[in-house]
């Protein structure tokens, strides 16, 4: 029988392992000591606390995640879609938000059919009306990829593929780890430095030990193989190599916010950018997977609320 290595045990890596066992012996190799990749849950004074991925779109019926998520025992709820937008201070009314909700839908549509091909801040600056530029930063901006419009693709907003309400992850990922990843062999703290793939074997280079393998599947993010932290032999193909330096990682910084339970009734979130007006709020800021130090939003958010936030934020009351 012949073997697959994989490199990476986040979920792509443990989907691509579960597929193939049984038909291939299957070694997943892990750079860190546990599984799940950005999907990390961490426990602070009884509460779980999602750093990575917090929520599942759609139900077992629309998402196929959805349906192999429950079967091994990952939790969610519905999650509150009520919100409640301000713009430069002023609370928007039912009227102004219905708008944006519209827009919000209506705006892949738009793209796929427009003579738009740069980025999405091409079609941002064409929105005459204010209200359809705030919609197009609740779909596409900072607190949903990451990013600033000028560096996301028209291509990337028009191809979306909704797969129905949010939920939020309740129990954290620990449980459904742990399922997913039983009976596979992964070897951790086995961080992959080279693949040669020259002769009639792949040879896998880590700190412990040289692997030798049959296939290779690369499941490690973007982020990871732009540092050039995996070095190939050959090089990859230039086209492959061309669409790697065109993508980036979306940074968010995700903070936790512990407040009295009379401050924080009816409130589940927050999403924003730009100048913040937190106010009072004890942030606890979690351990960031994308690497940033937070130092972007140091200023922004905590007693003495000031400073610009150029980046996404994602907050969680608990």
């Amino acid at each position: 029988m012949k073997t697959v290595a994989i490199i990476g045990a986040g979920i792509a890596g443990l989907t691509a392992a579960r597929e193939l066992s049984g038909q291939y012996n299957v070694l997943i190799l892990e750079a860190v000591g546990e599984t799940g990749g950005r999907c990390r849950t961490m426990t602070h004074n009884g509460t779980r606390l999602d750093l990575g991925a917090g929520f599942i779109q759609g139900s077992v019926a629309d998402n196929p995640f959805a349906a192999v998520a429950a079967k091994h025992g990952l939790k969610w709820a519905p999650l509150d879609a009520t919100r409640t937008v301000y713009y430069n201070g002023k609370k928007l009314s039912d009227v102004e938000q219905k708008m944006i909700s519209d827009f919000i839908v209506a705006a892949p549509r738009e793209l796929q059919q427009g003579h738009y091909t740069g980025a999405v801040n091409e079609f941002y600056t064409a929105r005459k009306n204010p209200l359809e530029k705030i919609a197009l930063q609740m779909l596409a901006g900072p607190t949903e990829t990451g990013c600033d419009l000028t560096e996301l693709s028209v291509h990337d907003v028009a191809d979306q593929h909704e797969t129905g309400e949010f939920a939020v992850i309740t129990g954290g990922w620990d449980e459904f780890l742990q399922n997913y990843a039983a009976g596979l062999n992964i070897v951790y703290d086995c961080a992959v430095s080279a693949i040669n793939f020259t002769g009639d074997q792949i040879q896998i280079t880590t700190p412990q030990q040289n692997f030798t393998a049959d296939y290779a599947i690369v499941t490690t993010s973007i982020g990871i193989l732009n540092t050039g932290a995996i070095q190939f032999t050959p090089p990859l193909p230039p086209e492959q190599s061309a669409a790697l330096a065109q993508l980036h990682m979306g940074l968010l910084d995700k903070y936790f916010f512990l407040l009295a339970p009379r401050a924080r009734a009816g409130r589940t979130g927050l999403l924003g950018k730009g100048r913040s007006a937190v106010g009072n709020l004890a942030a606890r800021k979690s351990r960031s997977l994308a690497g940033c130090s937070g130092r972007q939003l140091g200023a922004a958010i905590g007693t003495n609320a000031a400073g610009r936030c150029d980046c996404g934020v994602i907050g969680t009351f608990v």
